[in-house]
């Protein structure tokens, strides 16, 4: 078995990314910060590797570069576990190969650093390419502000370097290749005025090339994509460099000045929801650079529906798992109150405060689950400091949480007394003094 050499070679936006064409017209789907991440990954991978290596960066060097701000730590670690769900799928002559980017991920708490090894299936497409490959600079790619702004940048940087420099895309190839469901942007109009013209602005604007397109049509409907690849002179190109470094202001898409720029009135309005469910802020603003609007719509709809028939002992957690997992709320018909089977009725106050007392009535039993709750927020967080801070406030909305719960139901609330452990007695007095 090969072992494993571990890598300490300094992120450079100067590196290249070299992909084989394969893998690059192949049809998969990420968010802006997982594509970033992973390609900053590949762009570590020396020509003559014979295998893939352990890479280590420093958390902080890593936000930088992608363009992180804010609770870095909490960010870092949503993405990259969000990336290691990811899969690929690659046609190969006799079979179609399915792959994770990711073969490991390991986090060092308290160090402030995480060390990162892409799948050994994916070194056909990365390692000692002779043919059939595209590379170009990452500084390029890390400065455009969209997904499929990314894909159609190596969709062309393929053809950049031919005698015509022109592509012709099939419209359906080309939706299937930058990863595009088959209800979005179904339109030609949308198409073009979301993702292609955007694509042109944000492409001609901070990379090495131009590009110009027209339609293709059979009759009236569009059926391809012309492309017309304009490669920039050395005149033209944008001043990303100082010293061999990017410049701060270019480099971070996240800045302070145009963060607020970002979050438009249904973002605002999602994220003040996921708030009011108790989601830490940094895990809230997190979803935003990895999911649609329309995911996390979902996602509180469908937990909404739970409440109203079920006990959910960690909120925040359980809507954290609808959005990574994509769960669209039930679509509700209209029913006569008079066809309600008795099964579908609402249940009972008796019938509540039974399921409540019989999950959390003991003193014990409560104390055992926000122990339970403060150990796992601490173990997903990288630094020890704030682990710490994290894990105090989920209790913290745990006690509050039951003593709303309590009330609601007609129940005492618990008593300082009657805490056992010093460190939830303390969380559960920060509580009452709240309301004092």
């Amino acid at each position: 078995m090969q072992d494993v050499v571990k890598q300490e070679k300094k992120i450079s936006p100067n590196h290249k990314v070299t992909k084989s064409n394969d893998l690059i017209e192949t049809a998969y789907k990420l968010s802006l910060q997982e594509t970033r991440i992973i390609h900053t990954l590949i762009s570590m991978v020396e020509p003559d590797d014979e295998h893939f290596q352990v890479y280590k960066f420093t958390v902080k060097e890593f936000a930088n570069m992608v363009g992180i701000k804010g609770n870095i730590y909490q960010y870092i670690r949503e993405i990259i576990t969000g990336l290691q769900e990811k899969t690929i799928p690659i046609k190969q002559d006799k079979s179609t190969l399915v792959v994770n980017w990711l073969a490991s991920a390991e986090y060092f708490p308290g160090e402030g650093y995480v060390e990162l090894e892409i799948s050994s299936k994916l070194k056909p497409f990365l390692l000692n390419m002779k043919k059939r490959f595209t590379s170009y600079q990452l500084k390029y790619i890390l400065q455009l502000s969209s997904f499929y702004s990314i894909r159609i940048y190596e969709l062309l940087k393929q053809y950049q370097f031919l005698r015509h420099k022109t592509r012709t895309i099939p419209l359906e190839t080309l939706r299937e290749w930058i990863g595009l469901e088959p209800n979005t942007y179904k339109q030609y109009g949308h198409f073009k005025n979301r993702i292609l013209s955007k694509a042109q602005e944000d492409i001609n604007e901070v990379t090495d090339m131009n590009f110009e397109f027209r339609e293709v049509k059979n009759g009236r409907k569009v059926t391809a994509i012309e492309f017309r690849i304009i490669p920039k002179d050395n005149e033209e190109l944008p001043l990303l460099e100082v010293n061999n470094e990017v410049k701060e202001e270019n480099l971070a898409v996240l800045t302070d000045e145009n963060e607020e720029k970002k979050w438009d009135k249904a973002q605002k309005d999602l994220l003040d929801q996921l708030l009011q469910h108790n989601m830490e802020k940094a895990t809230a603003e997190s979803l935003f650079m990895q999911y649609d609007n329309d995911r996390i719509q979902n996602a509180l709809e469908y937990t909404r529906q739970r409440l109203e028939t079920k006990e959910i002992d960690n909120v925040p957690g359980y809507l954290l798992s609808a959005v990574k997992k994509g769960w669209k709320p039930k679509k509700r018909g209209v029913i006569r109150k008079e066809m309600v089977p008795v099964f579908m009725k609402q249940q009972s106050d008796d019938e509540k405060r039974s399921l409540y007392l019989e999950r959390f009535g003991s003193q014990a039993d409560f104390e055992h689950h926000c122990l339970e709750v403060y150990e796992l927020k601490k173990s997903l967080s990288m630094e020890k400091e704030d682990s710490e801070k994290i894990a105090a406030a989920e209790v913290r909305n745990t006690i509050r949480m039951d003593i709303m719960k309590r009330k609601e139901l007609g129940l005492p609330i618990r008593l300082f007394d009657d805490f056992q452990h010093d460190l939830l007695r303390r969380f559960y007095q920060e509580v009452i003094l709240e309301h004092l």
